[in-house]
């Protein structure tokens, strides 16, 4: 019996070997293994190891394609809208470029190599092939494997690649092929054409930046005018500049405050902003800028209504403080102390226990607007002292 078992055993432990074995063999034999190979290897900065699952060269050409194919596919783009020279000029830029190719080319091979030592890129006399993208930064920029299709001897493998100045992660494909039981990196696609459009991105974003803060100055330049005259103005004159590149402002004056939109020279956007109970989209949180894209346009219908109806609540609470300054009560009747503005009616005024009510409603609209000081609020009015507006129905004036 116990020769039995330990027969069983020594089979059990023969075929478990065997498994294992295979195992190890198949993980060998896998993409996944290759790629850890040359993680590995770039850690250790291995250039021996990394070019036994990496063909620099082949890789360096793939780039080198990509990087070539982008940019005159671009150009062309951007000289289809203009006139013949433009046009003659993209494709004697086009037959340059290709010229160009082996020497990028070499120039990528030569990076790949710096990144995986950690030395600093090789420099170039050329301004265009100083384009070429720095790879030492996808080392710190990998952020892991998205996706792997493999099929017999070639597998693509999608990466996501996130700089650390992008504000999304690129998803590029590097080629593999296997041969002779090992898989080996052979090409890298969809680089070129998304580090344009990062680059494009971070361009405009900071043109983005420069209109925000030119808005944000702009309500600062207007408060000091307000300070002085009690009003804000359409012009301010010397007392405010935009930043270079920076076109506008455009100030609309709003029954309280005003709105105010920046273009530029260097993109399509616009940015605005607005201090008031106007909004001016894409701007949508008073004295916050935004930016989109187009010509940003008021919103009609009921805002200048309710902006009226607003406005008129605020005085009402100046007027009924004016009367308690001087009666220490407050009054459902403010009489000549208060003037509404044409098409807003009401005020209704109601005492409570410690402050008072109201609301108005408006010739124009079904909106109506409440406000109240004191303890007791008066829907939609939630914040003492703070107007807030509703479509009006008769059960909720009270």
């Amino acid at each position: 019996m116990r020769k039995t078992v330990l027969l069983s055993l020594g089979a059990l432990a023969i075929v478990a070997g065997g498994a294992g074995a295979a195992w190890y063999l198949h993980l060998r034999d896998s993409p996944q293994y290759a790629l850890r190979q040359l993680a590995a290897a770039v850690a250790a900065k291995d250039e021996l190891t990394f070019e036994m699952y990496f063909d620099t060269k082949r890789v360096a050409q793939s780039i080198a394609d990509d990087f070539v194919g982008s940019t005159v596919a671009q150009a062309t783009r951007d000289a289809s809208t203009g006139s013949g020279f433009e046009a003659l000029g993209t494709m004697l830029g086009a037959q340059m470029l290709q010229g160009m190719k082996p020497a990028l080319a070499s120039m990528i091979e030569a990076s790949i190599h710096s990144a995986v030592r950690g030395d600093p890129p090789p420099r170039s006399t050329s301004r265009i092939l100083d384009r070429a993208p720095d790879l030492r930064r996808f080392r710190e920029a990998f952020k892991g494997i998205d996706r792997i299709e493999q099929r017999q001897d070639l597998a693509l493998v999608r990466m996501q690649i996130k700089p650390e100045d992008a504000d999304t992660a690129m998803v590029v494909t590097a080629r593999m092929e296997r041969s002779n039981g090992v898989w080996t990196v052979v090409g890298v696609e969809n680089i070129a054409g998304q580090l344009q459009e990062q680059q494009e991105n971070r361009v405009e974003n900071a043109y983005l930046a420069g209109m925000k803060a030119d808005l944000r100055n702009l309500v600062t330049a207007e408060e000091v005018y307000f300070a002085d005259s009690v009003k804000y103005t359409t012009n301010l004159g010397a007392s405010y500049m935009t930043t270079s590149g920076v076109t506008g402002p455009t100030i609309t004056l709003t029954p309280d405050g005003f709105t105010a939109w920046v273009g530029s020279e260097h993109t399509s956007k616009k940015c605005a902003i607005y201090v008031g109970a106007v909004p001016l989209p894409p701007a949508v949180r008073e004295g916050e800028p935004r930016c989109g894209a187009g010509r940003p346009r008021e919103r009609r219908s009921e805002d200048p209504y309710v902006a009226s109806m607003k406005s008129d609540l605020r005085n009402l609470i100046v007027a009924e403080e004016a009367y308690f300054a001087d009666s220490v009560k407050y009054t459902s009747n403010l009489g000549a102390a208060f003037v509404t503005t044409a098409g807003v009616t009401g005020p209704s005024i109601r005492l409570t226990s410690g402050g008072f009510t109201a609301w108005v409603g408006s010739r124009y609209t079904t909106t109506r607007c409440a406000i109240f000081v004191g303890s007791a609020p008066l829907s939609p009015a939630r914040y003492e002292g703070v107007p807030q507006c509703e479509i009006d129905s008769p059960s909720k004036r009270d």
